[in-house]
């Protein structure tokens, strides 16, 4: 059981709560992963906001995308982490659009910032944390809010396990959004590629560069005095 509770946000700063039957649907932890501790890997996996069935529910993550996420991307991590789901925007958005930029910027500092920073903070320094960003909207946000400039998703997968330069030593990984993957199934390759990354670097296997031994040339023709 998770002691640690997420409160929902309460905003009227854009337009949006005004379509939304639940303003700011809260972070949850996933049941079924590892219970928050402060000597756990955390994995907070962040979407780009509710959709109709996220709204009506007030939890993230429980529509068709939920379910590709956690029954195609997770099930190797919730042995080893515990899982928190987030958005970057925190309301639905009528007729399937994205929320505008602005959107973006008004709530994800005030409210998903705010959770990865308390959840952060909770977590032993020396204990993967690890930022997961399903999307181009998720990313785009994140890293323009942490780096003072936009990512493109083909640049974000080039760059996986960055930290973040905004939460201490979270590190960020970035891949497709299960939307995304179910409308071209193709992509399951690169998200398995995607998610053993993240497995890696949540159970500390994830490879790390050394420096080269240099060994000088040997001829065989070098006489020996």
């Amino acid at each position: 059981m998770n002691l640690l509770v997420l409160p929902q946000p309460q905003c009227t700063a854009c337009d949006l709560h005004k379509y939304a039957k639940n303003p700011g649907v809260p972070g949850v932890f996933l049941p079924g992963s590892q219970p928050l501790s402060p000597s756990t890997p955390i994995v907070a996996v962040l979407g780009m906001n509710p959709g109709f069935q996220e709204d009506r529910s007030n939890e993230p993550f429980v529509g068709p995308s939920g379910k590709m996420l956690k029954e195609i991307y997770l099930p190797a991590i919730l042995p080893h982490a515990t899982v928190l789901l987030l958005n970057t925007a925190r309301c639905y958005t009528p007729a399937a659009a994205p929320p505008k930029p602005r959107h973006f910027r008004c709530c994800f500092p005030k409210f998903s910032a705010t959770d990865l920073d308390t959840v952060g903070q909770y977590i032993q320094p020396h204990v993967s944390k690890i930022l997961l960003c399903t999307g181009a909207h998720a990313i785009s946000t994140v890293t323009k809010f942490t780096h003072g400039k936009s990512w493109s998703l083909a640049s974000a997968f080039t760059k996986q396990g960055t930290p973040t330069g905004l939460w201490g030593d979270w590190q960020l990984f970035t891949t497709f959004h299960p939307a995304a993957v179910l409308r071209s199934r193709n992509l399951l390759h690169p998200v398995a590629d995607h998610m053993t990354l993240v497995h890696s670097a949540v159970t500390g296997s994830m490879p790390v560069a050394s420096s080269p031994r240099v060994v000088p040339p040997f001829s065989p023709f070098e006489v020996t005095p």
